[in-house]
């Protein structure tokens, strides 16, 4: 694949020469932060400035990772990167951290908790068992 197959999937795109800016479709995005670049080899590189991580932006425009490797680059030649976490996601996880914290205080200090703060803190829970389980993928 070259990179026009990506370009066409993106929006506010410039640049030219193997080095182009576009808008990040895996997040609300209203200044250019993707960051495009075509290798000799063939190979796509992209970089969100915002903090996306690529298999997030691919999969915002139905991509995947074979999609942007030249056939070259074979499946057994390819490890795996760890990908830094999303920006959003750290924050979301940092409050959701903030609200079980709340709700063992109140426990450990046997303070009655409203419907609503139980309901929240279940929603936290929730999400951070969902978190723990993709991180032990």
């Amino acid at each position: 694949m070259s990179a026009d197959t990506l370009l066409e999937h993106l929006a506010g795109v410039r640049g030219k020469d193997g080095h182009w800016m576009a808008r990040c479709p895996a997040h609300e995005d209203r200044r250019p932060s993707l960051a495009i670049r075509e290798e000799p080899d063939g190979r796509v590189l992209l970089h969100c400035f915002a903090g996306c991580a690529v298999q997030e932006v691919l999969s915002a425009v139905g991509l995947h990772w074979q999609d942007i490797m030249p056939e070259a680059l074979t499946q057994d030649r390819l490890r795996p990167v760890r990908q830094p976490w999303a920006r959003a996601t750290v924050l979301h996880m940092r409050q959701e951290l903030r609200v079980a914290i709340l709700m063992l205080g109140d426990w450990e200090h046997d303070r009655p908790v409203s419907e609503a703060d139980r309901k929240r803190g279940g929603q936290a829970a929730r999400a951070l068992s969902q978190w723990l389980a993709a991180v032990d993928e």
